[in-house]
């Protein structure tokens, strides 16, 4: 019986160290698996940013022109637009200054002919060699002037003055339109100014047929464009 219970306290002790020696173990082998690990995180953000390549701007080439007229196109790259676009200003122009001044003629001349007075008689200038004075001016020739005569030269003056003012008005606002056909041209230009228009556009004009029933069919052109 000693002998036995010397067996049995061997077997516990052995158990008995086998589970703490096992604990141990285990303890010691997930120690390190239970310790927080810190890794090093850059917080700073990377330098990835690539240059920003600006394209071409619509509003500058019309600030250009509205400034400038032509300084759109040349931004553009229209060189050859800006003779254009001086060549309307400078006709318009010309219209301008030449109506205005057969305007201011013309108004003096029935403001001459129209008063009482001998010495204002720049409406004799304006008349042709087939006119004579003495046929229809009652201030110069009142003896010898024909009242209806009289009535349609006044007549020819005024018609005359308000022919060159509308047409002087109409050619200040052809002037204004011009000028904001000059920026339009730029800011459109602006905006075609990546457009492509490479070799890869195809446009074919070819025949076709469409059957419309009732065993007929209908003939016409198809246009096809290619990108």
């Amino acid at each position: 019986m000693k002998r036995i219970r010397i067996l049995m306290s061997g077997f516990l002790f052995l158990i008995l160290f086998s589970g703490i020696g096992g604990h141990c173990c285990m303890s010691m082998a997930q120690e390190p698996a239970s310790m927080p690990v810190t890794l090093p995180v850059n917080l700073e953000p990377a330098d990835t940013l690539s240059p920003v390549v600006k394209g071409h701007s619509p509003k500058k080439a019309s600030v250009y022109s509205a400034v400038l007229p032509g300084l759109g196109q040349i931004y553009n790259r229209k060189y050859w637009k800006v003779p254009i676009v001086y060549a309307g200003f400078g006709t318009l122009a010309y219209f301008v200054v030449y109506n205005g001044s057969r305007l201011k003629k013309y108004t003096q001349a029935y403001l001459d002919f129209t008063d009482t007075l001998a010495v204002t008689d720049s409406y004799l200038d304006l008349i042709g060699p087939n006119l004579d004075p003495a046929t229809f001016d009652p201030v110069l020739y009142p003896d010898s002037y024909n009242p209806s005569l009289a009535e349609s030269f006044e007549n020819l003056l005024k018609n005359n003055r308000d022919y060159f003012r509308r047409y002087r008005d109409l050619s200040y606002i052809g002037l204004a339109a011009w000028y904001v056909l000059n920026i339009i041209d730029a800011s459109v230009d602006a905006h075609m100014y990546d457009f492509d228009v490479g070799e890869d556009l195809v446009l074919r004009v070819e025949p076709a047929w469409q059957p419309t029933g009732y065993g007929m069919n209908m003939t016409g052109v198809r246009c096809t464009l290619t990108f």
